[in-house]
């Protein structure tokens, strides 16, 4: 489940990290969910109003990207 950016910040799924000096972006890993439960982790969507031309490129520097499935 996708939260608003005062959410996000306020469960420190979103923050500045002062000591690396990178911005966080990241899911929940904290809530505890069974199989049979239909709620989602809640984690931050990126999203912009502006349209790109077909066949524009972006460009962003990512210093860690998790992959796979979170298990714990």
């Amino acid at each position: 489940r996708y939260v608003n950016e005062q959410s996000a910040t306020n469960q420190s799924l979103l923050f500045f990290d002062t000591t690396t000096g990178h911005t966080v972006i990241k899911v929940d890993n904290t809530t505890s969910i069974t199989p049979a439960d239909s709620s989602p982790r809640r984690s931050v969507k990126i999203m912009t109003k502006s349209a790109f031309p077909f066949g524009s490129a972006s460009i962003i520097d990512i210093f860690h990207a998790p992959y796979g499935m979170g298990l714990s």
